[in-house]
C-alpha cells in the first residue's frame, strides 16, 4: 500500500497580540514621561469637555448661533470621535492596545482567508 501523503499548509502569520504588545509598549514610554502624559491628561480632558459642552449646546440651546451650526448631520458622529480621542490621552496605555488589537484583527482576518486561498 502507498504511504499516504500530506500536504503540510502553512498558516497566516499571527499579527493581533504582536501590534498589541508593541502598542502597548510605545505607550509605557510615552506615559514614563511624567510632564508628557500630564500634557495628554490636560489635553484629553480638554477635548472631552468641549465635545460635552458641544452636545449640549446642540441639545439644549438649539436656537442660539452655535446650537444652529451643530443641527447638522454628523456633529454627534464627531463630537463621539473626540470623546474617545480624548479618552485616548487620559488614557492610552488601557485604550490603546484594544483599538490596536481591533484594526489588526481585521487585517489578520484578511491574512487567514489569503494564506487559506492560496496555500501560503
Amino acid at each position: 500500500m502507498e504511504a499516504m501523503r500530506s500536504v503540510e499548509v502553512a498558516a497566516a502569520p499571527q499579527i493581533v497580540r504582536p501590534i498589541m504588545d508593541g502598542v502597548a509598549k510605545l505607550c509605557g514610554f510615552v506615559t514614563g514621561n511624567a510632564a508628557l502624559a500630564t500634557l495628554l491628561v490636560l489635553l484629553g480632558a480638554v477635548v472631552i469637555i468641549t465635545c460635552v459642552v458641544l452636545l449640549v449646546l446642540r441639545k439644549w440651546w438649539p436656537s442660539t448661533q452655535i446650537g444652529q451650526a451643530l443641527q447638522g448631520g454628523g456633529t454627534v458622529g464627531w463630537c463621539c470621535a473626540g470623546i474617545t480621542l480624548g479618552l485616548c490621552g487620559i488614557l492610552p496605555s488601557q485604550i490603546l492596545p484594544f483599538a490596536a488589537g481591533l484594526v489588526a484583527m481585521l487585517f489578520q482576518i484578511v491574512l487567514n482567508v489569503i494564506s487559506q486561498v492560496f496555500g501560503l
